[in-house]
């Protein structure tokens, strides 16, 4: 019995022992799982960790560039977090933050570009004499022999167009890089010239019918005979003027003309030399017609100009808001004074309309000799729309707000009632 009793001990102990290896073991061994894990760096790690303490070079999209003066180009750089810009001659050539670069003065200096690495990269500038070519009227017959001798030179222009039934031209000067400007819908005078409002109707037509044919909606703008054309008083050219600048457009004249638009017809040796004598400023602008001689001339113009170092680049490059020349209403008593609308009434202050359905309200300013460009705008064009010269159409059920507003703040509202 005694031995019998040892026996048991000695299992009960050897089993314990055993219980105490298996154990120690497995502790062992999740240790060292758990040492090799930890010390395991993920690749997405180390790439990320390198990367960050890696310097990366920077480039740019352009090495070299040719930019007239007051005009604005931009160049972009790839490298880097955050990216400076320096200009070596900053009379000569600008840049902003955003890599646009403005041509100041004739002569050379080069844009360098840093990231947070001190790595660089450099653009050598050219800044040359600047030319504006403008071709008005179009799309017309010469309208693609025009586009041909730009394109054999190398040259792009602006294109203020009209009405025109011709999507395949005006497309033509879109894709191959020229810039369109709007010149009035019917270039009638008698129509565009009426009221302030009808020329702002007649704009805007234009404006959604290029923005059919290109998908672009532009944003120059140039009066038929110019803001010293015969038709408009000089208030309401002010006015027009004032509301083509709050609406966001950007109107321009020319300081050079090749004379082709006279009853008279000239040559094209004639129309070029209009031009080239004229053709003496830093930044020149251009008017020339889609009519002969127009393709000839521009020969002489493009080669002569070439010649005497300018650079030829189109106006959505221009570097100011607008250029406009100094006008009879800009000379004229207080031509240059800007006269704020004091009061604006309306004719209605209250209007019930039908869904589709349509009423005009009238506006009134106050002083009558204001500068101010009067607006009309609605609170929700979803129930109620207005068009530029008042007239409200009822669009769903429901009530909002039409306002007339001044261009100094001033302003008179008509709720409207759609049911």
């Amino acid at each position: 019995m005694k031995r019998l009793t040892v026996n048991k001990q000695y299992g009960k102990i050897t089993v314990l022992l055993i219980l105490l290896t298996a154990l120690t073991v497995t502790v062992f061994l999740a240790s060292c799982s758990k040492t090799e894990d930890e010390n395991i760096i993920r690749p997405s790690t180390v790439s990320d960790s390198r990367l960050a303490a890696t310097p990366v070079e920077v480039s740019l999209s352009d090495s070299e560039m040719e930019v007239g003066i007051c005009t604005i180009h931009e160049i972009t750089a790839v490298g880097g977090r955050k990216i400076s810009w320096t200009s070596s001659d900053e009379s000569v050539a600008t840049v902003d933050n955003q890599g646009r670069i403005t041509g100041i003065k004739a002569g050379e200096c080069d844009i360098t570009a840093a990231n947070e690495f001190g790595k660089t990269a450099q653009c050598h500038i050219q800044v040359k004499k600047s030319v504006f070519l403008t071709i008005d009227d179009g799309p017309l017959g010469c309208c693609s022999k025009i586009l041909n001798v730009l394109k054999t030179n190398d040259v792009k222009a602006t294109f203020f167009v009209v009405k025109t039934h011709d999507i395949e031209m005006v497309k033509r000067i879109h894709d191959e890089g020229h810039c369109i400007g709007l010149h009035t819908y019917s270039h009638d005078f008698s129509k565009c010239y009426r009221s302030d409002y009808s020329y702002f109707s007649d704009l805007e037509k234009l404006k959604s019918l290029i923005y059919d044919y290109t998908g672009e909606t532009p944003d120059i703008v140039r009066f038929p005979g110019g803001t010293s054309n015969t038709m408009m008083n000089r208030l309401g050219m002010r006015r027009m003027v004032s509301g083509l600048d709050d609406l966001g457009y950007r109107v321009f004249d020319w300081t050079a003309s090749s004379g082709d638009a006279t009853a008279e017809r000239i040559s094209y040796d004639r129309a070029a030399s209009n031009v080239l004598r004229n053709c003496y400023k830093d930044v020149n602008i251009v008017l020339m017609h889609d009519w002969e001689p127009a393709p000839k001339s521009l020969r002489v113009i493009i080669s002569y100009l070439k010649e005497k170092g300018f650079t030829f680049d189109t106006l959505d490059h221009y570097a100011e808001h607008s250029f406009r020349t100094k006008t009879k209403y800009e000379k004229s008593k207080n031509g240059d004074t800007v006269i704020p609308c004091t009061a604006v009434s309306l004719n209605e202050n209250q209007i019930t309309v039908l869904p589709g359905k349509s009423v005009t309200i009238k506006a009134t300013i106050a002083p009558a000799t204001t500068t101010d460009y009067l607006r009309f705008v609605s609170d929700d064009p979803s129930i109620a729309s207005v068009t530029l010269e008042g007239e409200i159409t009822g669009n769903k059920t429901g009530t909002t707000n039409i306002r007339a507003i001044a261009s100094s703040g001033a302003e008179a509202v008509c709720a409207v009632t759609v049911e």
